[in-house]
Parts: C-alpha cells; sequence; structure tokens
C-alpha cells in the first residue's frame, strides 16, 4: 500500500467509517497479492455498487446460491455466478444463501446455443472502443444509453460491459464458452465457461426505425474498427 492509502483508511477511522475503512484494506490487499483477482473484484464492484442497485441492499453484496453456495451477483439486469470460489470478492460484503436471491432459477433458462457473429465477436473483443464510439456520437451528451445490435438482439453496453470483462477475464477471447438465446430480440442472453455462468438482458425496443437505427450505427462502428 501507498502512504495516500495508508492516510486514507486513518481518515476513515478518524470518521468512525470502520466497515468502509475494513472494506478499502481489504481491496488494497487483494490488489498487493493477486493481480487478476483485483480486475475482477475491481469489475465486479462497478457491476453491484451501481445506481440500479441502490434500493436494494442485497443486491450491493457477493450473494451465495441456495443450492452449492457459489458466489453471485445481480444487478438486475446482468448477473454472474462463479463455479468456483473467486478469493477476491470476499473483500465485499457478503449475504448469505439463505438471504440471497434464488439466483439458480434466473439461471435456470433452457435456451439454444447461439453461435457468434463476426460482428458480434468484433464488439465482445473491443468492448470499450464500441462503448466510447458510441458516446461520441451521441447528439444528447446526458443520454447515457448506449445501444448496439449484438447476439441478433438491442444491448445495452453501458449494462452489459462488465459482465463481458468478467467472461472475458476467464476466456480471454471467449473460445470456450457457450453462448446460449433464441432469435427472439427481448430473450436473455447466457453464456457459460469453465469459471462463471452469466445472464443478460436485452433491451426491449419496438419501433423498427429505431431497430434500423441501431443495426445501422452499430455497423458503422464495427467498420471503423476495421479500418484501423
Amino acid at each position: 500500500m501507498t502512504n495516500n492509502d495508508i492516510i486514507k483508511i486513518i481518515d476513515m477511522i478518524d470518521k468512525n467509517e470502520i466497515d468502509k475503512a475494513k472494506d478499502f484494506l481489504k481491496t488494497q490487499l487483494v490488489k498487493s497479492t493477486d493481480k487478476k483477482s483485483y480486475n475482477i473484484l475491481s469489475i465486479v464492484k462497478k457491476i453491484i455498487l451501481s445506481k440500479e442497485t441502490m434500493t436494494r441492499p442485497v443486491l450491493r453484496s457477493i450473494m451465495h446460491t441456495k443450492s452449492d453456495n457459489k458466489q453471485c451477483i445481480c444487478d438486475g439486469f446482468v448477473g454472474v455466478k462463479w463455479k468456483q470460489n473467486e478469493s477476491g470478492l470476499d473483500a465485499l460484503a457478503q449475504t448469505d444463501s439463505a438471504d440471497s436471491l434464488d439466483f439458480d432459477r434466473i439461471l435456470d433458462n433452457p435456451l439454444p446455443n447461439y453461435t457468434l457473429t463476426d460482428n458480434d465477436k468484433i464488439i465482445l473483443a473491443n468492448i470499450d472502443k464500441i462503448h466510447e464510439l458510441v458516446i461520441a456520437d451521441k447528439i444528447d451528451k446526458r443520454d447515457k444509453d448506449c445501444i448496439v445490435y449484438l447476439f441478433g438482439k438491442y444491448c445495452n453496453i453501458n449494462v452489459i460491459k462488465n459482465v463481458i470483462k468478467i467472461g472475458l477475464a476467464y476466456d480471454s477471447n471467449f473460445a470456450n464458452t457457450v453462448f446460449m438465446t433464441d432469435n427472439k430480440t427481448r430473450t436473455p442472453i447466457l453464456f457459460d465457461n469453465n469459471n462463471v455462468k452469466a445472464i443478460m438482458l436485452p433491451v426491449r425496443t419496438k419501433d423498427e426505425s429505431v431497430q434500423t437505427g441501431i443495426k445501422e450505427q452499430t455497423q458503422k462502428y464495427i467498420d471503423m474498427l476495421k479500418s484501423i
């Protein structure tokens, strides 16, 4: 830890923010011992400490499945279950299985396997760059939605990108990951590999002109990435 980190901890203790100081110290310990776990921990914090979970305290913690006590997270739009314990997540608040969501039921969604298209692969491999291109293209910068055509659906990059990053942390190009969904635009997308199983919800849009615009814009971003 740096001197600044120590100063932060002392300041928290002086303010009687003991739990906050403990969480910060645990996070710094993970950072100093395991870079991969720290990377995953940082991504998970962005999901569970987002505005989507503010009104539901249980979602602002690492939950545990009722069937096998595995770590899981959910913000109402995306969710992840770990198949093996990810030690870095112990640094965050914990909710035992009895008080957690029944996350296995959420994941128990029988869907056919989905084969990634070439465009899907480009988007997934460049998720941050795609996000930047969508934001840069917006006329109204206050509009935070970043919708692209992905998995044959309309997905908000702001919502799904951190789950995608968790998947990539374990399987760098998704070569050993199975994706599942159907051809309906409102159906969830699941992915499953040796380490995690995740679910993502697409955006619901019925307006055909909006759908066409999203497809055209997405293709434009893909063409831009290809030219780099």
